[in-house]
């Protein structure tokens, strides 16, 4: 019988849950002010250079020393524009007798946290309003971001005080008798991690698993958002942990003493999850890997009742 930790005595308090480039090639572009080199002509049928820079033919003139590339978001402190953006302000001039290539970010600071986001958007088709993605990860964190991938079973990724984590919300997920409500149903509350988490009024068969989605190879620390009125479900649950198909934990009896006097949802600590579980060969087309949590019942003939089960957490850790 194992000793698992709270969240808030792993790490400490941490206050309520609400819910490069390629180079670019070198341009042939004129100094500002500077007339033709000697037995060369302007080029002919080009429009006028601005701020010392030659434009590609078919292009409209560059602003700031950036050329707008389509298909990307408005950038900070020079990066590209995205088409039909508004311009940015303070933008950084292009290096002399460098011309913009199309499809290419400048080789310049750019935001890396924001983005970051703007690519997580594109790449999974993600519902991200531009008003909802920050300059920086300590402003994500403060605002407490959870951004949904386009999953039936609903996965998240979510900044808060404890840092970047996956979110896995229970109620989302079928398992059986989950859709009878004499056995399972929602219920509402503040520590939820989506507001919404899944009520056990009875049932005997207890099969559940709970799936990670998208998750990046890496180090992490895996959380159970769970609560237990009924003080005789100590030890009637058995938990494993997979990784694609790869057992890193095994918990055979499930909530010890002390976890079954959460009486409401706390975070409970399961396990690590090291970047070595990870299978490197096996991942997705986008590099991600499923991290499973499966739950059963030690009797499966038994009664249970009263178990609040709102999902997990994997916490990125270094």
């Amino acid at each position: 019988m194992s000793n698992l930790p709270t969240l808030n005595e792993y790490l400490g308090g941490g206050g309520q849950y609400p819910q490069t480039v390629p180079a670019q090639g070198p341009g042939n572009a004129q100094q500002q002010g500077y007339p033709s080199q000697q037995g060369y002509p302007p080029q002919q049928g080009y429009p006028p250079q601005q701020q010392g820079y030659a434009q590609q033919q078919g292009y409209p003139p560059q602003q700031q020393g950036y050329a707008q590339q389509q298909g990307y978001p408005p950038q900070q402190q020079g990066y590209a524009q995205q088409q039909g953006y508004p311009q940015q302000q303070q933008g950084y001039p292009q290096q002399q007798g460098y011309g913009q290539q199309q499809g290419y970010y400048p080789q310049q600071n750019y935001n890396n946290f924001s983005n970051e986001i703007y690519n997580l958007r594109n790449q999974y088709g993600m519902n991200i309003p531009d008003n909802q993605i920050d300059q920086s990860l300590e402003a994500a964190k403060a605002n407490r971001r959870m951004y949904a991938f386009n999953d039936k079973e609903k996965n998240y990724i979510r900044y808060d005080e404890k840092g970047k984590s996956y979110i896995a919300s229970a109620h989302s997920f079928n398992w059986a008798h989950k859709e009878n409500k004499d056995y399972w149903n929602d219920k509402n509350d503040n520590f939820s991690y989506d507001g919404t988490y899944s009520y056990l009024n009875k049932v005997c068969w207890l099969n559940i698993n709970l799936d990670f989605k998208h998750v990046k190879p890496g180090n992490y620390r895996l959380f159970i958002n769970s609560g237990f009125e009924n003080p005789q479900l100590k030890g009637q649950l058995k938990i494993r942990v997979l990784v694609g198909d790869r057992e890193v934990m095994n918990i055979p009896n499930f909530p010890n003493e002390n976890d079954a006097k959460n009486r409401s949802l706390t975070e409970i600590y399961l396990c690590d999850v090291r970047r070595e579980a990870f299978d490197t060969n096996r991942l997705d087309s986008n590099g991600d890997a499923v991290v499973r949590v499966e739950i059963n019942g030690v009797n499966q003939n038994a009664w249970k009742k009263g178990w609040l089960f709102d999902g997990g957490r994997l916490l990125e850790v270094n």
